[in-house]
């Protein structure tokens, strides 16, 4: 990319996603992969940043958010299959609501960009 090392966060995050042992700590993958977003959302507006850098963060985000719509059914109905789970741990539990609740947050946003 450059010498911006905002990309280098953004690649290890694929990395990680790639591995064969990316099993792993799903909470951490999910702190880095908020950071991820945070960086590509930073690059896109920074206008120090070259603009092909720019226009490439935006690809980035826009394909992230397809597959994010694309998918919310299914992450929606595996988030609430967690929250009531009662062999997960009470911890795992209170995860999956606050995900949930965060996902909730944003489809009011989502469902307005369709009408």
């Amino acid at each position: 990319m450059s010498d911006d090392p905002r990309w280098q966060i953004m690649a290890d995050l694929g990395e990680r996603a790639t591995a064969p042992d990316s099993g792993g700590d799903s909470g951490e993958f999910a702190r880095r992969f908020e950071e991820f977003l945070a960086t590509a959302e930073a690059i896109a507006e920074d206008r120090a940043v070259p603009a092909e850098q720019r226009v490439l963060a935006r690809k980035i985000l826009a394909r992230i958010d397809r597959a994010m719509r694309a998918n919310t059914p299914a992450l929606l109905a595996v988030l609430a299959r967690m929250a009531r789970d009662p062999d997960l741990t009470a911890e795992e539990r209170g995860e999956a609501l606050d995900m949930l609740a965060r996902a909730n947050e944003h489809l009011p946003a989502a469902s307005d960009r369709r009408h």
